[in-house]
């Protein structure tokens, strides 16, 4: 099987944010598991305290923010007091750089705590257990499937087509006599006239290049620029697969080549209210398959 190389990097990059087993209450093995590592999260949450119950339930309605900011966590300290255990650390940025995207890492100032309520019982170390698994990457779990839809066709690894699925083209031997075909075989075989009174079906979508859809748009909606990214002097080029449908409204998009650090939220958001004039063919409006390409730019 192939991999395409966000795939490659992101199998990697999955691989060094997991756990691997949810650890008991020893604050010792916690600390040599934990403090230094990166961490995946599986909810983005933007609040800097975050707390959550010992089954893993936030306490709170916290707002969320883009993944590439609010998904990875670099542990400085792990402590355990008797009714809670608290994570503390720096907040990962994701960005994409290069082509074919590579994926780097950014340290950001931001600190956040993490902590998780013990509970009473006998089954407090499982219960703390699974609380770590709907807070954590661990174990097998898929980070991508925490991802917002239109990022997930980009890490989907298109299994490589067998030889076996092919058929063989099989030559006769030299001393071999041919097989006449039957009748119906013949009949098969004759070539068929075009009817020319019947109208040709026209496809339901068609590959349309950006200058072309550029063409068409009425209606654009201008990306904000998120402010962390450009304080940060972070900038680059988002581009997008993109499904206009007949009457000229996206009908489906989603993330090609990323920048990272909340630009490609800030474009999807955006362009996912642009409209178009229908493409005709023919006459008749067709969806529009196609890319979409927006620039953040730092300018003085």
């Amino acid at each position: 099987m192939k991999y395409r190389p966000i795939a490659i990097l992101m199998f990697l990059f999955v691989g060094a944010c997991a756990f691997g087993q949810a650890p008991g209450l020893d604050e010792t093995k916690l600390k040599a598991e934990f403090e230094g590592k990166i961490i995946s999260l599986h909810h983005f949450y933007e609040e800097r305290f975050q707390r959550f119950d010992v089954d893993g339930a936030a306490k709170e309605d916290y707002p969320t923010c883009p993944w590439t900011m609010c998904g990875k966590l670099n542990i400085d300290k792990v402590s355990l007091s008797k009714n809670k255990l608290k994570v503390e650390g720096r907040r990962i940025w994701v960005l994409f750089k290069g082509e074919p995207r590579q994926i780097s890492y950014a340290n950001s100032p931001e600190l956040v705590e993490i902590s998780i309520e013990l509970g009473e019982g006998s089954d407090r170390d499982k219960r703390l257990s699974s609380a770590f698994s709907k807070i954590f990457l661990v174990g097998q779990q898929k980070f991508e499937d925490d991802l917002p839809e239109f990022w997930k066709p980009l890490f989907r690894v298109k299994p490589e087509v067998s030889p076996a699925a092919i058929a063989p083209t099989l030559k006769p031997a030299a001393n071999s006599t041919p097989v006449p075909p039957t009748e119906d075989a013949a009949v098969a075989e004759k070539p068929k006239v075009p009817a020319t009174s019947q109208k040709m079906k026209l496809p339901d979508k068609v590959r349309v290049s950006q200058g072309v859809t550029a063409g068409l748009l009425i209606h654009k909606v201008t990306p904000s620029y998120p402010q962390t990214a450009r304080a940060t002097h972070i900038s680059g080029t988002v581009v997008m697969a993109a499904l206009i449908g007949k009457e000229g409204k996206i009908e489906n998009l989603y993330v090609l080549k990323p920048v990272g650090a909340g630009l490609d939220e800030a474009a999807y958001e955006a362009v996912k209210q642009w409209r178009y004039r229908p493409y005709l063919l023919q006459g008749q409006p067709v969806q529009v398959d196609t890319q979409i390409t927006v620039n953040f730019e730092l300018r003085p």
